[in-house]
């Protein structure tokens, strides 16, 4: 017994000291990966506390080719210009053979196979003119498939992203990742078949807070400026798009299909140009879904079931405290100023002030259908139908369709005619519609009691200021004092902040203080109710005549208690210009110009007015697009029209709120065929030499297709001879000191 126990023994022993082994050595290989991974990017460990630092252009190719990496955590520490990605990954872009191959551009981060489930904070940094160019591909973005991830902070500008499913500039499938400060400036979005917009794709059970996107979007269906679609509870809050979207179906300004979402505060006011049907101002197609405080100020163009704010309300929605006031414009039915189509939903407390053209056109919803709801709304707009019998404020499909103290202009809904508020209207209940001409639209007397409306100060318009680039309804809420000033419109509106209390009869005179920029002390003024305010504006203007001012309007309800409206900066100084114009430039290819221009400031400034003409006498409008008031931040705009076969002029003007118009900047646009005549390369593939055509003298660089330069040389009175015997072979790019570049293969 006594060997057999000391055999056990050192069986035993021997087995701890494998196990110890075992141990240590793994732990060695634990470390000598860490190190090695020190190696990669610009430093880290991918750690929660030494993340993979992403400083260069460098460290987001290696990020993206570098799948194993993609559950650790990243920060960027600089602004990446990725100009060289349209140098990178050539090869058969459409997976079509035929046609030549094409510089794909940086990899998409995560894909279906390997998601990216890891950390990225960009810090505020910017990564700049990103090519991804991958037609035939699904889920395609600088992220393209996330999930269970962070990924925060991060501008993209100037970014041009195609795919063929699910294509974003920032992410295109997005699962279980709340996002937030995120921007996308400048994008160009282009999608095959459906699921597209500026920030993400799709989104899925993911909350997305304080983003936003300019630019352009191109998609087939579901398209929208920020988000093409998001379904399952997603919170979409503080968010808004200044993209224009172009697409066939399903499209809005904000998002193109919500399923099952809460939407607050946000807005659209990009244009949305649509094929076919669901189409809508900030939302296309909308289920199962909650907004509030939103609105939509571009046009709108589409088939059917087109509405300002939202094209087809399809079931269970509540859409309440929201406005739109961009034109809307249809080749068929449902065409209304607010809704297409309301199915099985309420609308609550909201408006329209645009013009609706149609077959058949309502001014505020073409289809309120059984179950649903429309209380407390008004349409303001002209409206244009067929005849006369095809024009109405509602036009109602179901027995159970309520329609509940709505207000119209006669005047301008029915252009004079005596047709019926709402057309076919099967709810004897529907009696609570006021017809009221534009004289009566003006005086809140003619509103009903129960409406919070100053119709009298404010053209019968509930009062919203655009605070910082966000909507702010003061007819639902009682403000607080907020002495932080806000540049905004100077105008009635923004002078007279008028606040309704709903829990109390508010005293008729209106209150004002006002101070100097930066002083600590305030004068203070009272206006009776029955003052004109274009006379209380002009005797502010005077009191402030060329000086920097804050001016904020309070009111005291019967308890005496104040009720602060936002603080409204003024710069009223002399020689102030409305618009701080940045640049405006065009782009053109073989079928389209695109116009873009940005803004530093603006001030007052209502829209921009292009024009175009071909020998700068005779000017024609071809668009006019809604500036941003005043606003001390960035803007960015763009616009898309058809190429012409020979030099045009295109002018940018500007015009402020009250009709003062000014010239920005005049440009030349040549087409194609005019320009300098292109560089070509022969032969094409080659073995030894090459031969450049029409490049007289500069540096010539060759790449693979990883980026490198493999050769270069100087071209120097037209010696456009290039020996290329040292070259494997495949493809290379040929790029010239001019930012051109060719494509060549080289066979042995």
């Amino acid at each position: 017994m006594c060997f057999g126990y000391s055999f056990d023994v050192r069986l035993s022993y021997l087995t701890l000291k494998q196990s110890i082994m075992k141990h240590i050595i793994y732990t060695l290989l634990v470390i000598s990966t860490l190190q090695l991974n020190a190696q990669n990017y610009s430093g880290g460990y991918g750690t929660p506390t030494k993340p993979f630092i992403i400083e260069t252009y460098d460290d987001l190719v290696e990020l993206s080719n570098s799948s194993y990496h993609w559950q650790h955590y990243f920060v960027q520490t600089a602004d990446i210009d990725a100009s060289d990605s349209k140098f990178l990954n050539v090869g058969d872009h459409d997976n079509y053979p035929a046609t030549p191959d094409e510089a794909m551009g940086l990899t998409p981060i995560g894909n279906i196979n390997v998601n990216f489930t890891g950390h990225y904070d960009g810090k505020g940094h910017t990564i700049s003119n990103l090519l991804i160019n991958r037609p035939a591909t699904e889920y395609v973005g600088l992220f393209g498939y996330v999930m269970n991830a962070e990924i925060t902070a991060i501008n993209i500008s100037y970014c041009t992203i195609s795919g063929k499913k699910w294509v974003a500039g920032l992410i295109g499938y997005n699962v279980y990742t709340n996002l937030n400060n995120l921007f996308v400036n400048n994008g160009k979005v282009i999608c095959e078949e459906y699921g597209v917009g500026l920030l993400v794709g799709n989104n899925y059970q993911s909350d997305i807070d304080n983003c936003y996107t300019t630019g352009s979007v191109y998609g087939y269906r579901v398209s929208g400026g920020l988000i093409g679609q998001s379904l399952y509870p997603s919170n979409i809050t503080n968010s808004y798009s200044a993209a224009n979207v172009f697409s066939y179906s399903e499209s809005g300004g904000l998002i193109g299909r919500v399923d099952s979402g809460n939407i607050y505060n946000c807005f659209a006011t990009g244009k949305v140009d649509n094929d076919h049907t669901d189409v809508g101002g900030l939302i296309g197609d909308l289920s199962n879904s909650t907004i509030n405080k939103c609105y939509a100020s571009g046009d709108v163009f589409g088939f059917g079931r087109i509405g300002g704010f939202v094209g087809h309300s399809m079931t269970n929605n509540n859409i309440q405290n929201s406005f739109c006031s961009g034109n809307v414009k249809g080749e068929l039915g449902y065409t209304g100023g607010f809704a297409g189509k309301n199915t099985e939903s309420t609308i609550l407390n909201c408006y329209s002030t645009g013009s609706v053209q149609s077959e058949i056109s309502a001014a505020f919803c073409a289809g309120n259908d059984d179950l649903s709801t429309i209380e407390n709304c008004y349409a303001s707009g002209f409206v244009f139908g067929r005849t006369e019998n095809e024009r109405c404020f509602i036009y109602t499909n179901g027995i159970n369709a309520e329609v509940i103290n709505c207000y119209f202009d006669l005047e301008k809904t029915l252009i004079g005619t005596t047709n019926e508020a709402i057309l076919h209207n099967n709810n004897p209940n529907n009696q609570s519609i006021f017809r009221l001409t534009t004289e009566q639209f003006k005086n809140k007397f003619n509103f009903h009691a129960n409406w919070n409306i100053d119709g009298n100060e404010n053209d019968a318009q509930p009062w919203v200021s655009n605070n910082q680039g966000k909507p702010y309804f003061y007819w639902q809420d009682i403000s607080v004092s907020n002495e932080t000033p806000v540049k905004q419109d100077f105008n009635k509106h923004s002078i007279d902040c008028y606040i309704a209390n709903p829990g109390a009869i508010v005293i008729a005179n209106r209150n004002y203080r006002y101070k100097k920029l930066n002083s600590t002390y305030w004068s203070y003024l009272t206006i009776g109710s029955k003052e004109d305010l274009n006379s209380l504006f002009k005797l502010i203007t005077e009191i402030i005549s060329n000086s920097e001012y804050i001016i904020q309007a309070y009111i005291r309800d019967d308890s005496n208690n104040k009720y602060y409206g936002d603080a409204v900066y003024l710069d009223n100084r002399e020689n102030t210009l409305p618009v701080e114009l940045l640049d405006f430039t065009a782009k053109s290819d073989e079928l389209y110009t695109e116009l873009e221009w940005t803004t530093a400031a603006e001030i007052n400034n209502d829209f921009f007015t292009i024009e175009m003409s071909y020998d700068t006498k005779n000017w024609n409008i071809i668009d006019e697009i809604n500036g941003n008031g005043t606003c001390n931040y960035q803007n960015n705009y763009s616009i898309l029209t058809d190429n012409k076969n020979t030099i045009v002029y295109y002018r940018l003007s500007q015009t402020d709120f009250d009709g003062t118009n000014e010239i920005l900047k005049t440009i030349a646009v040549e087409p194609s065929e005019l320009k300098t005549t292109e560089i070509s390369i022969y032969p094409n593939p080659a073995s030894d030499y090459i031969t450049i055509n029409n490049y007289i003298e500069g540096i010539v660089s060759i790449l693979n297709t990883s980026g490198q330069i493999v050769l270069e040389t100087q071209i120097i009175d037209n010696n456009n001879t290039i020996d290329i015997t040292g070259l494997d072979s495949g493809n290379y790019i040929i790029r010239f000191d001019n930012k051109e570049s060719k494509t060549i293969s080289v066979v042995r």
